[in-house]
């Protein structure tokens, strides 16, 4: 049977999707993160190979081993040319070294290799064509136009950008606690809230895991407890959550002027949308009113955006 393989990876974890060649899922698995900038070619290789081989195990496919027509990887920090190479190499090895059992009726240099926004966007859209503005621990906008050109805001990571993120809302709860002690903010219910999720009893026991032992997850972890603070309608953190969607609509309106898009479709996707209607829906009046666009919810996942660019956006 000939198929095809969708690789979507990133920070926290790696999907592949295994399809026929009408585009049906046979079988799909997640693995670990692939990030290869956090974890060196070697394991982020291996946890591809890993994906795709648990896919193919899901898949079920017999005895005989499957024939590849097409595989995309769409991975967290690929960027630049030399991502590309070290990717196609990296591949080559996993076709030519038997770590996936297949024939391979493509090679490394035939393979979609890009970033994991353009899967959102293709997941999302349906299309190579649009804006996806992508809003977890990080976040990105990201936009194709018509003619292929291509644009992003944000994505500076979590100490130069990113506003708007998990993160950011984070922290700036974080910020919005401590100012509140010094008394140079009105009190908020934020205190009580963060300090309960984190297990700590003054806002002066922050201090010593954010400057040694939190990670910038252990930091968006507090975005959801900022949108239940919000929707009990506390002043402060109702803020941090309407400064989130301004910065969000920012990066996407960046994106739509850039490529000189109207009435596009921009795509929503990351964990952190599901959190807050409020968040999303002042997102979407901002990008309305400021760039004419339509705000949509994902029409599919990223992974299936991987697979419909391994299939030659069939």
């Amino acid at each position: 049977m000939r198929v095809y393989a969708g690789v979507d990876g990133g920070g926290s974890k790696t999907t592949c999707a295994v399809s026929d060649e009408s585009g049906r899922i046979l079988g799909r698995a997640t693995t670990g993160p692939s990030n290869y900038s956090a974890l060196g070619i070697d394991v982020a290789a291996e946890r591809v190979a890993e994906a795709i081989r648990s896919a193919l195990c899901d898949a079920a496919l017999g005895a005989a081993p499957p024939q590849f027509a097409g595989i995309c990887l769409a991975l967290a920090g690929v960027a630049r040319p030399d991502d590309h190479r070290t990717w196609r190499t990296a591949l080559a090895g996993l076709m030519d070294g038997g770590s996936v059992r297949a024939q391979w009726d493509t090679t490394a240099e035939d393979a979609v290799i890009t970033h994991d926004a353009m899967a959102a966007l293709v997941g999302g859209t349906g299309r190579r064509q649009g804006v996806v503005v992508i809003a977890g621990t990080g976040a990105i906008a990201f936009g194709v136009s018509a003619r292929g050109d291509e644009r992003r805001a944000s994505g500076w990571g979590y100490l130069l950008g990113d506003e708007g993120s998990g993160y950011w809302i984070g922290l700036q709860a974080l910020r919005a606690v401590c100012r509140a002690d010094d008394g140079r903010d009105d009190p908020t219910a934020l205190t009580a809230a963060v300090l309960d999720a984190k297990g700590l009893t003054r806002p002066q026991d922050l201090v010593r895991p954010m400057y040694s032992d939190w990670k910038p997850v252990d930091v968006a972890a507090l975005a959801p407890v900022v949108f239940q603070v919000a929707a009990a309608g506390d002043i402060t953190a109702r803020g941090i959550v309407d400064q989130a969607a301004t910065e969000l609509a920012d990066a996407a309106c960046a994106v739509l002027h850039g490529l000189a898009l109207e009435h596009a479709e921009v795509v929503t996707s990351g964990g952190l949308w599901t959190g807050s209607s409020h968040l999303a829906d002042l997102f979407s009046d901002h990008v309305r009113q400021r760039c004419a666009a339509t705000v949509i919810a994902p029409r599919d996942e990223p992974v299936a955006g991987a697979l419909l660019l391994a299939r030659g956006l069939a």
